[in-house]
């Protein structure tokens, strides 16, 4: 991952992401953490996301565990 670290960055500053290992011609989401929660005893973990929060253009919700690496997607259109 390539970012821009000046103290004159702006929130306009783009960033390049890098990623490998993909399937070619795979189709891949980005996301953006919102914040973090935590699973209950039993590994459950939910979130109440108001649409507001979401940038206009959300194509889905994924909620990625930092241990497990479990993924979670859901379209919440």
């Amino acid at each position: 991952m390539k970012h821009h670290t000046s103290s004159t960055a702006t929130r306009t500053t783009p960033y390049e992401i890098e990623g490998r290992a993909f399937l070619p011609g795979e189709i891949i989401g980005v996301a953006i953490l919102l914040r973090n929660t935590e699973a209950n005893r039993y590994g459950e973990a939910q979130v109440l996301i108001k649409t507001a929060e979401l940038p206009g253009s959300s194509e889905g919700v994924v909620l990625f565990g930092y241990d497990s690496g479990t993924l979670h997607y859901e379209d919440p259109r």
